[in-house]
Formats: C-alpha cells, structure tokens, sequence
C-alpha cells in the first residue's frame, strides 16, 4: 500500500512539472510545405530564429541579407488568443533595430501537422485558415 501512495504522489509532481511545459515546444523544428506549387521548408529554431527556404532562396535565420543589409528573423507565438498567433519579426543585426514583421496564425492538428496562414506583404494577420492556409509536416 506505501508503495501505491508513493507511486501517486510522484506521478502527481510529475503531472503538474510537465504543465509547466510550453506548448510551443510543438512548433520547434524542421517543416515541409507547398504554397501555390512551390514546396518550401520552414524552420522554426530552439533559439527563437525562423527561417524560409524555397526555389533555392533562404530568408531568416540568424544572419540573411535583405535589401543589402544583414538582417536576421526571430518568432513568437501567442497560445493567449485564438487561433494562436505568430509573428515573424526581422531585425537588423548590427542594432537588432525591428525592420517589420509579417503576421500569422498557427494551428497544430497533431505532433507533425500544422497549418499556417501569413499576411505576407504588411498584409493584417489572418483571421481564420480559410484562405491561404499552408499545411506543413514535420520533417524527421
């Protein structure tokens, strides 16, 4: 009987260590997308940096170039609103000067399933995933 109350109380601390986890968690790693024909891999770093690459092109990262300047691409997502929300964020290295920020939302449907949709472009974050959705898989 002292070993089943033992086995509780640890599988109880267990329980409430483990919700101190973030979700977002989830969102860190390699991603494999098709947006209009092109196929793409998205990045998303365990230190915070995003990264594009398709046809070849890579954008964000620690360090890209962008319109002759080097610049790098952070992210942060909000599991405070729905759907939650995700900002790509680039900055200027040299000063970490904020150049613009594209604006998302993202949904996991499972461990190695997401949906993304941006306003690229200064375009308003989306509302919804009924237009413009990416459907990403975790690349292993």
């Amino acid at each position: 009987m002292k070993i089943f109350k033992r086995i509780s109380i640890s599988l109880f601390f267990i329980a409430i260590l483990m919700s101190f986890t973030s979700s977002t968690e989830l969102y860190k790693g390699k991603w494999k997308g098709e947006d209009k024909g092109d196929i793409g891999l998205f990045i998303l770093s365990e230190d915070g940096y995003a990264t594009f690459e398709t046809g070849g092109q890579v954008m964000g990262g620690k360090s890209y170039v962008q319109n002759g300047v080097e610049a790098s691409m952070e992210y942060e997502v909000n599991e405070k609103v729905k759907p939650f929300t995700i900002d790509f964020i680039m900055k200027l290295n040299k000063n970490k000067k904020e150049l613009g920020r594209m604006k998302g939302i993202i949904k996991m449907v499972n461990n190695d399933k997401m949906l993304l949709s941006v306003g690229f472009g200064g375009a308003p974050r989306p509302e919804n995933f009924e237009k413009d959705v990416i459907t990403l898989n975790r690349v292993k």
